[in-house]
């Protein structure tokens, strides 16, 4: 495997401002903020594209989108939330995490 920047996230290499993680999904803001709230989330295995990761892993990063989402609203007034996922080249993934 190459290098990856989320495991290494993960594993405590790279220091990140951590809002959210658990044994499964780890969740923490980007250097650039591309909007208020902006927040990545991730399973902390290492999975290349949604094409590879297990439907229950999926299940439950998804339900961590949800319980963020709903925390946001509630603590910082957010009024909508925007879901970005690219998968492949094709679809301009950056980090094959």
């Amino acid at each position: 495997m190459t290098k990856c920047i989320i495991c290494d996230i993960v594993a405590g290499k790279i220091q990140s401002w951590v809002v959210y993680q658990n044994a499964d999904v780890i969740c923490f803001l980007p250097k650039t903020l591309e909007a208020y709230g902006h927040t990545l989330i991730a399973p902390k295995a290492h999975y290349p594209d949604v094409y590879s990761i297990p439907e229950a892993l999926l299940t439950i990063v998804s339900a961590t989108v949800q319980s963020l989402a709903i925390h946001y609203n509630h603590r910082i007034g957010s009024s909508g939330t925007n879901l970005l996922h690219a998968s492949g080249v094709s679809a301009q993934q950056s980090v094959f995490h």
